[in-house]
């Protein structure tokens, strides 16, 4: 009975040094973002809010272009393969005539 209430003990001890050193964490981020927020005047947070979604808006704006550049390029190959193979089968059929 002993060994398996000293384990117990350990595996307790071991889960809440665990869960407490995660509550540390989460409490020290909480109370660092509520002192930035809370030392922000409103045109302050305003301008971060601002820059935040121009950023955002920015990225998108990256992501877009290069994925449509990525469709246009495929497109353009697919319509060159096309006509390539266009071009084979008439090459093919004037072949039959003579």
């Amino acid at each position: 009975m002993d060994i398996k209430q000293q384990a117990t003990d350990q595996a307790v001890q071991h889960t809440t040094s665990i869960v407490g050193s995660k509550l540390a964490t989460g409490m020290t981020y909480g109370g660092g973002a509520s002192a930035f927020i809370g030392g922000l005047t409103l045109n302050e947070f305003a301008i971060v809010f601002g820059m935040v979604i121009g950023l955002l808006g920015f990225v998108l704006q990256v992501y877009q272009t290069l994925h449509k550049r990525q469709l246009v390029l495929a497109e353009k190959k697919l319509l060159d393969e096309r006509r390539q193979r266009e071009q084979e089968e008439h090459a093919a059929k004037m072949g039959l005539y003579r």
